[in-house]
């Protein structure tokens, strides 16, 4: 018995920096005119928007706390299936570390844009939209 649970911990070690690889690296962007809005702007995130430019000013950021959770939880379960899926190819070893490292250092970016880009938090996206454009966004390119 407390090998298998010992297999399920090992098992989230893999889960984990997939999701957050998965929730950096592919993702979708909307052009909204917000109504009451001043000007249309980019959001991002996937399956709902969990963050986009801000109106205060031209380098900032508004991020939607709920959206996010949403969103990563979403990639958190794609990354679970995706894993069953591949878990027998796995060298367990290197690709731990492997995956660790590409997952802190998108976690490290992320901090760093949030912190030096006057970022706004706000609990969910209190306003409604007109989608205007979008498409997906893979390894940071638009589609």
């Amino acid at each position: 018995m407390k090998s298998g649970n010992l297999k399920w911990r090992d098992d989230w070690i893999f889960i984990f920096p997939i999701a957050i690889i998965l929730f950096y690296l592919v993702s979708q962007w909307k052009y909204a005119q917000p109504i009451d809005g001043p000007h249309p702007n980019l959001f991002w995130g996937f399956p709902l928007s969990h963050s986009g430019q801000a109106y205060h000013t031209s380098m900032g950021i508004q991020f939607f706390i709920l959206e996010f959770l949403i969103d990563f939880t979403f990639y958190f379960i794609l990354a679970g299936c995706l894993f069953l899926i591949i878990k027998d190819y796995l060298n367990k070893l290197i690709y731990k570390k492997i995956l660790w490292t590409l997952a802190g250092l998108l976690i490290i970016v992320q901090i760093f844009f949030l912190y030096f880009s006057n970022t706004i938090f706000k609990l969910y996206r209190d306003f409604d939209w007109i989608i205007k454009d979008g498409g997906l966004e893979l390894f940071f390119i638009k589609l």
